[in-house]
């Protein structure tokens, strides 16, 4: 019985398996595919359908991605981040709206246990801050569990983590938010 937590989004999730400790961690990846693009060598999945399939693509890709990590890991327990609003701009209100409403399907249709974790209450467990940065996120997650964010070491990075760390950060700082309840 292993619980997966879930920094969701359309681009890039971030997700541990915790079971008795952190068994597997990593980063689901989608890309987003120039629309623009015509069908070739370079764009064999362009079908012509143009921003709603591609979100659709990627969706779909999301979603074998969790379903994937249920299966494999017999996971009972799906934790979430519960974002409260706050985004740059509308696509990245819809790219967030997409990825919580795929969850929260999954959940549902596998029928297993679902829970959010507010983003501040995330932070707060990991680094004591609320409002803490991405970098202060990474470096605290770091600490925290050294073994699993070792794998996202980077010499090229500016605090030393490549782009996925964030991500992974984000999750591990859910997973402690989930242990205080």
């Amino acid at each position: 019985m292993s619980t997966l937590i879930l920094d969701q989004s359309l681009s890039s999730s971030g997700f541990i398996i915790f079971d008795g400790g952190i068994k597997e961690s990593g980063v689901i990846l989608t890309k987003k595919e120039n629309s623009k693009k015509k069908a070739g060598k370079k764009n064999p999945n362009y079908n012509g359908l143009g921003e709603m399939a591609e979100k659709c693509r990627r969706t779909r890709e999301v979603i074998d991605g969790i379903t994937g990590l249920i299966k494999k890991h017999n996971v009972t327990t799906l934790v979430c981040e519960d974002y409260n609003g706050f985004c740059q701009d509308s696509k990245a209100a819809d790219a967030l709206a997409t990825a919580r409403t795929v969850v929260c399907g999954i959940a549902h249709m596998l029928d297993i246990e679902f829970v959010s974790i507010p983003a501040r209450k995330a932070k707060a467990a990991l680094t004591g801050n609320n409002k803490a940065s991405k970098d202060e996120m990474v470096l605290a997650a770091a600490k925290r569990a050294p073994r699993t964010m070792s794998k996202y070491k980077s010499s090229r990075a500016k605090i030393g983590f490549n782009g996925n760390a964030e991500h992974v950060a984000d999750a591990i700082g859910i997973y402690m938010a989930y242990k205080t309840l």
